[in-house]
């Protein structure tokens, strides 16, 4: 079996059994109406799970999953939203629907051509076409555009209703959607959130699930006591990978037997973070002796040339004190926000203010009362050598 640099699914799954099984069986009932939110640091596997889901779901008869990713918008628009999400609530109810078209094929195909495929089934075609028509309308007002998303978040559930199943929805990324930009080029803010969250309560027959990358956005969506979907899921942490998940990734990939402190060291260096893990390994089948040394050789090897094209451009993301404050606590091992601040030269307000900028950004995060530490190690090691 390969190791994947992708989300993995099906046998790449190591390490979740437990936790895709209670997710699994929840979702698959009819009866229940729990969604998840899944909450993790990135590369940590979030995606793979959610992909999963839907593959698993796929098989369940009366289930209908559909997964969407933010962060696959390449404009970063509403109308690119709207449109993709359309397009893939309607391929995911296809099978339900006996449509003998598939949808995702029509991505290019004009608005107004859509419809003369799906009328080939019995669903109040008044419902897409008020859907379409605003969706290739420019310049929609302000209740146009509401009614648009109403109607986008209600169409799964109108579908489910119709085909006697349960819709599944999976938002990968879901805090992002924040950031979406209209024809204005204004971002939509947090009213969308609260949208969606009035829509949620209106569904009879679809449950919403969310995964995000950064904790600070997602307790403002989710988690905090005033956010909008407050006690409205349940809350997931993904964790890295322990010990044995690493060797037992090593064993079924390698197809050779290694040392146990070969994956010891594979785990130490990357810290079980899923992708880093699976890039590794993936270099480890190029050599012919496996080794801890070996394993060393193609770490340094990743960080000079792979992780310098990784994490140079989230490096560039951050602001000249936000850097600053990121290779202090890398090539100095800094984790107190005193000790912090006394090197990069600025008083514990200003060094407050911009760890909490780092903690938003997915950097850092906040272990005790003044202490912070990096969140991802390989990144850290990449900051050392800079």
């Amino acid at each position: 079996m390969p190791f994947v640099l992708k989300a993995a699914q099906g046998g790449n799954f190591v390490n979740r059994d437990k936790l895709l099984k209670n997710i699994f069986n929840n979702l698959k009932d009819k009866n229940s109406m729990t969604g998840y939110a899944l909450i993790g640091m990135r590369r940590i596997g979030k995606t793979s799970i959610f992909l999963e889901m839907e593959d698993r779901l796929k098989k369940c008869k009366g289930v209908v999953p559909v997964y969407f990713s933010i962060w696959d918008l390449l404009e970063g628009t509403v109308c690119e939203f709207n449109r993709k999400c359309y397009l893939e609530i309607v391929e995911a109810f296809r099978r339900e629907l006996s449509l003998k078209y598939k949808i995702r094929n029509l991505l290019k195909v004009a608005g107004d051509k859509i419809n003369m495929f799906l009328k080939t089934f019995d669903v109040s075609i008044n419902i897409l076409d008020d859907i379409e028509l605003k969706i290739n309308k420019k310049d929609l007002n302000k209740k146009e555009f509401s009614d648009l998303f109403e109607n986008l978040f209600l169409l799964p559930d109108k579908l489910a209703g119709i085909t006697k199943t349960k819709c599944v929805i999976f938002i990968d990324e879901f805090p992002s959607i924040q950031d979406l930009k209209a024809d204005t080029g204004k971002r939509l803010g947090s009213n969308v959130i609260k949208k969606i969250r009035s829509i949620n309560e209106k569904y009879k027959n679809t449950v919403i699930n969310i995964s995000g990358s950064l904790r600070k956005a997602m307790d403002i969506v989710a988690l905090d006591a005033g956010s909008p979907f407050f006690r409205q899921f349940e809350v997931v942490k993904v964790k890295p990978f322990d010990e044995n998940a690493v060797e037992l990734l090593l064993k079924k990939n390698l197809g050779k037997k290694t040392d146990t402190e070969v994956s010891k060291k594979l785990f130490q260096l990357t810290g079980g973070i899923p992708f880093y893990v699976q890039v590794i390994g993936k270099d480890l089948l190029k050599e012919t002796k496996i080794s801890v040394k070996t394993v060393e050789i193609v770490f340094d090897r990743f960080i000079e040339e792979e992780g310098t094209v990784i994490f140079r451009e989230e490096l560039n993301r951050l602001s000249s004190v936000e850097k600053r404050i990121a290779l202090k606590m890398a090539k100095q091992d800094l984790t107190r926000i005193s000790i912090i601040g006394k090197a990069i030269g600025e008083n514990m307000n200003v060094t407050g203010r911009f760890l909490e900028y780092l903690i938003n950004k997915g950097v850092v995060y906040k272990e005790s009362k003044g202490i912070y530490q990096m969140e991802d190690k390989v990144f850290k090691e990449w900051l050392k050598r800079q």
